[in-house]
C-alpha cells in the first residue's frame, strides 16, 4: 500500500459478514479488539471491483496478514456490490501452513510499525483538511466584512460630508440672522427719528 501510495481503506468483515462502512487499519485493529473471538477478513478498496481478489485474514497480535483459503483450496472471492463472503475459513487451524502469506510491516528499534505510521499519516491528512477548511471558511468570512467595512467608510464619509453642510448653513445662518438684527435695530432707529420729528414739527 505504501509503494503504491494506495489509500487506507479496507472492507471488514466479521465472521463472512461484510460492514457497510470502510475503515482505515487502525480502525480495523479497535474492530479485531472488540471481536477478539470473530475472524476478522479485510479487502482493500482497489480490489473491491476484482471478482479473483483474496480477503485477507486480519490477526492484530502478530502484526501479520494472512490470505484465506478455502477448505477445497480455492481463494475467497468478493463481487462488485454489494459485497459478499462466501464460506469464509471457520477455524484458523484448518489452514494448510503453505497457503498462508505473512506480510510483516517493517519494524526497527525506535521506527515506528506501518501501522502507527499510517495511523500518523491519516492524522496528518485530516489536520490538513480540518486546516484547508478553515482558511476556506476565514476568507468566506472575510469578505463580508471587508464589504461591510466598505459601507461604514463611505456612510461615514457621507456622515463627514453632511456634518460640514450643516455646519455650512448654520453658520451661513447665524449671519444673516446678525444682519437681520441690525437691520431690524436701524429700522427702530429711524422710526425713532421720524416720531421725534413729527412731535418738534407739531409742536412749532
Amino acid at each position: 500500500m505504501l509503494n503504491h501510495d494506495e489509500e487506507d481503506s479496507w472492507w471488514v468483515a466479521i465472521d463472512g459478514e461484510v460492514q457497510d462502512n470502510l475503515a482505515s487499519l487502525p480502525d480495523v485493529s479497535k474492530v479485531k479488539e472488540q471481536n477478539a473471538a470473530s475472524q476478522i477478513s479485510v479487502l482493500h478498496i482497489s480490489n473491491a471491483d476484482d471478482e479473483d481478489a483474496e480477503w485477507i485474514i486480519f490477526e492484530r497480535d502478530p502484526a501479520e496478514f494472512k490470505l484465506a483459503k478455502d477448505k477445497k483450496g480455492g481463494s475467497l472471492r468478493v463481487s462488485a456490490a454489494p459485497f459478499s463472503v462466501p464460506e469464509v475459513v471457520e477455524h484458523e487451524e484448518e489452514i494448510e501452513e503453505e497457503e498462508i502469506v505473512v506480510l510483516e510491516p517493517p519494524t526497527s528499534g525506535g521506527i515506528a510499525t506501518s501501522e502507527e505510521f499510517l495511523a500518523l499519516k491519516e492524522q496528518v491528512d485530516t489536520l490538513n483538511k480540518e486546516v484547508e477548511g478553515l482558511k476556506a471558511l476565514a476568507n468566506e468570512l472575510k469578505m463580508p466584512i471587508m464589504e461591510a467595512h466598505q459601507v461604514l467608510e463611505e456612510r461615514e464619509k457621507f456622515l463627514e460630508i453632511s456634518e460640514n453642510s450643516l455646519f455650512d448653513k448654520a453658520q451661513k445662518q447665524e449671519v444673516l440672522q446678525t444682519e437681520l438684527e441690525q437691520l431690524r435695530e436701524e429700522l427702530h432707529q429711524r422710526e425713532r427719528a421720524l416720531n421725534h420729528r413729527e412731535k418738534t414739527a407739531q409742536q412749532r
